[in-house]
């Protein structure tokens, strides 16, 4: 009895499992980022109305987790040294990016009917671009130590406070509390938090760590990072925070350490997997039938997404005394949406607030303009 609940219950996940190695694979071999072959997966099960095979509460802890271990590699990629290092850049081109890419949607989200309100919200959304995509971009044309490597690196640090800041607030902000009330009370919670995070980390994380990879194995090495992610989001879940901002609390823990690189590799097959149940039930949440009849207008919304992004990212640039040909490199580095909009996106109360057909067209939309970037 025992054997046959254990085979009903695991054998969706094979298969799920198998499904989303043919979809990478199949992406990778267009030249398209995995992330549109997840998507791709996600909206094509539901198409063919296979979707009430996988149990969707599964599918929904699968997904949580794979944010938190995106999170998580966004955190492992900030630490208080490399924020003072590059203060200059983080604080004023990523300020200034993300203030003239969120101006632009701005204003064209309010021309397409959204009210103010949703407009900043989509403003910021959008403003966001591809980590994943492009530090992969950096480092494969060798620019990682270049003005532009280390410029669109500073640019993406930004990005992620704003983004986590806007994430954090979505959580924990109830119907009809007044939002200007809830950010400063999330600001106040997340700055004690990040203060502690801080301390741990130079009090506890890094002896620990460097304890365990003198004396011991490998797979004890990759079980305390894995425990402090996880550990952190718990934390800060029980503190009325989201469990987001603890798994990048925890990967800035970790970021203080001498061991960001290993333990990035060691987490990566981890991340790369639950990332991908996200990335397929955020397919699975798409309307079918309504992106099938607007087809034209995802393509003329992922056109403007691209055109708009870039255009404010190079004037950006230029306004931080950037050459010509340096602010339009910066301008299409970093000109396609983000995975992180696509998790403030599959907030509940985001699909509410927007409706499930414009957050569909948006899911949509930056997908294609990441699979627009160069792979």
């Amino acid at each position: 009895m025992t054997d046959s609940v254990t085979l009903h219950a695991i054998g969706p996940i094979v298969l799920l499992l198998f499904l989303g190695l043919v979809a990478a694979t199949a992406s990778r071999r267009l030249g398209l980022s995995p992330i549109v072959g997840y998507i791709g997966l996600g909206f094509a099960l539901k198409a063919a109305h296979l979707e009430q095979m996988f149990d969707a509460s599964v599918i929904h802890l699968l997904s949580e987790l794979g944010v938190m271990f995106l999170l998580f590699d966004l955190g492992l990629r900030f630490s208080p040294d490399r924020f003072r290092r590059n203060a200059a850049s983080i604080l004023g081109l990523g300020l200034l990016q993300m203030a003239f890419a969120t101006m632009v949607f701005f204003g064209l989200s309010l021309l397409t009917g959204f009210t103010p309100a949703q407009a900043l919200l989509v403003g910021i959304t959008l403003a966001l671009s591809s980590t994943v995509v492009v530090e992969r971009l950096i480092a494969e044309r060798r620019q990682v130590n270049c003005p532009v490597g280390v410029a669109a690196s500073s640019v993406l640090v930004f990005q992620d406070l704003v983004g986590m800041f806007l994430l954090i607030v979505i959580h924990a902000r109830q119907p009809g509390e007044p939002l200007l009330q809830v950010a400063a009370g999330t600001v106040a919670k997340a700055l004690l938090a990040f203060a502690l995070t801080v301390l741990a980390a130079r009090c506890l994380v890094r002896p620990v760590l460097t304890y365990i990879a003198k004396h011991s194995n490998e797979e004890a090495f990759t079980t305390t990072a894995l425990l402090v992610a996880l550990a952190a989001g718990w934390a800060t879940g029980l503190g009325g925070l989201s469990l987001s901002l603890g798994a990048f609390l925890g990967g800035v823990a970790l970021a203080d350490t001498p061991y960001p690189p290993l333990i990035a590799a060691e987490i990566r097959s981890f991340r790369g997997l639950l990332l991908g149940f996200f990335l397929v039930s955020t397919g699975l949440s798409l309307d079918v039938q309504m992106l099938g009849d607007a087809f034209w207008t995802v393509l003329a919304i992922t056109a403007g997404l691209l055109i708009a992004k870039t255009m404010a990212n190079i004037v950006a640039s230029r306004l931080f005394a950037w050459s010509a040909a340096g602010s339009t490199q910066l301008g299409f580095l970093l000109g396609q949406g983000s995975e992180f909009a696509l998790v403030i996106l599959a907030v509940p109360s985001i699909r509410q607030a927007l409706g499930g057909d414009r957050i569909s067209l948006l899911i949509v939309a930056i997908s294609l303009s990441i699979a627009a970037a160069p792979n």
